[in-house]
């Protein structure tokens, strides 16, 4: 469409915009240059790593709810921000429900035995 004063904006205009702004969620949603436990956490700028726990992201190419680039910027950031492996597996043929079949547990049965002793729980633990 055209922008006011006639000028025509580029589709590229608004991808970058939401781009930005998916990036800006999934830092704050991982605690990078958030506010932590009263201190302000940004590892990017020499701060700490977080302990989150290890992340496997499985990501249907064919989801028409979780656009792609969301889940690749999430595991920029948890790279970025985390002490923990991330990583992820596109799926090609997958939309935003799938059923895992065999060689995806494998992958992810694989994943979980090579972060061996994590000392990071995967769920809170109670005192």
């Amino acid at each position: 469409g055209r922008a006011r004063g006639g000028r025509r904006r580029g589709r590229g205009s608004h991808r970058a915009s939401r781009s930005a702004r998916d990036t800006r969620d999934v830092k704050r949603f991982v605690g990078g240059s958030e506010i932590v436990g009263g201190d302000a956490v940004d590892p990017r700028h020499g701060g700490p790593k977080l302990p989150l726990p290890p992340v496997l992201l499985v990501h249907g190419r064919m989801d028409c709810v979780v656009p792609t680039p969301q889940s690749l910027c999430l595991l920029h950031v948890l790279r970025n921000v985390s002490a923990s492996a991330a990583e992820i597996r596109l799926l090609p043929r997958a939309g935003h429900f799938f059923e895992p079949e065999p060689p995806l547990i494998r992958t992810m049965l694989r994943f979980i035995e090579q972060q061996g002793d994590s000392t990071t729980p995967i769920l809170p633990v109670a005192p």
